[in-house]
């Protein structure tokens, strides 16, 4: 494991919510994470799809952790802002979502979010 992966991964293992959501940690690379979250009770909505809080908490947490790949050590990142649109309901196993930054800087912006069913 890389300095990286591990600096990504220890600051994961900090964040109670993601864990307490079963969120998992499926790779780092320089500018790019990826996190998949399993379909589970602690995931879902009343009628049995994942819930929009849910998604919206892994598509934050990506673009954060692509962000910290590329900042300073001893720097951190936090988001002030950020919109999502859901264009369907998300079911299935398993949701990954890939953060990946375009331009590392004073603001961080990302060429893509995907989130994968």
């Amino acid at each position: 494991m890389n300095a990286m992966h591990e600096r990504i991964e220890t600051s994961f293992k900090r964040q109670g919510m993601m864990q307490a959501l079963g969120c998992e940690l499926v790779s780092v690379a320089q500018g790019k994470v990826e996190f998949a979250l399993p379909l589970s009770d602690k995931v879902t909505q009343q009628q049995g799809t994942f819930h929009g809080g849910a998604l919206g908490a892994l598509a934050d947490i990506s673009c954060g952790y692509a962000a910290l790949t590329v900042a300073p050590d001893g720097m951190e990142v936090t988001s002030v802002e950020y919109k999502i649109n859901f264009a369907s309901a998300a079911s299935g196993e398993r949701v990954h979502c890939i953060g990946e930054v375009k331009k590392p800087g004073a603001r961080w912006r990302f060429a893509k979010l995907n989130c994968l069913m």
